[in-house]
């Protein structure tokens, strides 16, 4: 057979298999998240209340500001505008919050919430061992969201309580007293607590 109609013959052949081969799995894309770093092996301290900190009135409802993520260093403001699919988080206790965006003023530390959310109502875990017997088996909770966030805005929760803490002494989440309103200008924080263990996903 001459040697450009073998090859002719080849081709079409291949061509043939690949329409009769099923097609071929793709890996996804990973999501794109922000936030503290969340697995199995991530343990919450106990759930804070916002009075417990500094000079705050007893029942005061706070936004808390989180100013670092969680072992996940660098990935505490929003990477891109985009909008926001899924919130989750790792808690202990039950509790719900108001979901925010935040932003900082250039050149300073004041902060000013630019977006409010949904409500969120986050669940105990119910075994007899937060985390199992092993605290290595930490339950990620996912919620469905529509919330947009523009690049560079920080993860804020408006809420009396937060489950989802891990308090090791230093100062990751800012605490604002009365709550900063949407539309309402800069301001100083009033007082610091540890990380909270929350995540923005995009859709």
């Amino acid at each position: 057979m001459p040697r450009r109609r073998s090859m002719r013959v080849l081709a079409v052949l291949a061509s043939l298999i690949l329409v009769a081969l099923p097609g071929l799995p793709t890996t996804a894309a990973s999501p794109v998240r922000f936030g503290a770093k969340l697995d199995r092996f991530t343990e919450p301290t106990p759930a804070e209340r916002c009075a417990q900190h500094g000079s705050i009135p007893a029942g005061s409802t706070c936004t808390w500001v989180a100013a670092v993520a969680f072992q996940n260093a660098g990935k505490h403001k929003a990477p891109k505008n985009g909008t926001i699919g899924k919130i989750r988080l790792i808690s202990c206790v039950a509790g719900s919050f108001t979901v925010q965006a935040a932003r900082k003023q250039s050149g300073s530390q004041k902060f000013k919430v630019v977006r409010s959310g949904p409500t969120i109502n986050y669940k105990k875990d119910t075994r007899s061992q937060c985390g199992g017997d092993g605290f290595d088996d930490f339950k990620i909770q996912s919620f469905n969201v529509n919330f947009t966030v523009k690049k560079g805005d920080y993860i804020a929760v408006k809420a009396k309580k937060v489950g989802f803490m891990r308090n090791s002494s230093s100062g990751d989440t800012l605490l604002f007293e009365p709550p900063l309103k949407v539309g309402g200008g800069f301001k100083s924080k009033d007082t610091t607590t540890g990380s909270m263990l929350i995540q923005f996903q995009y859709k």
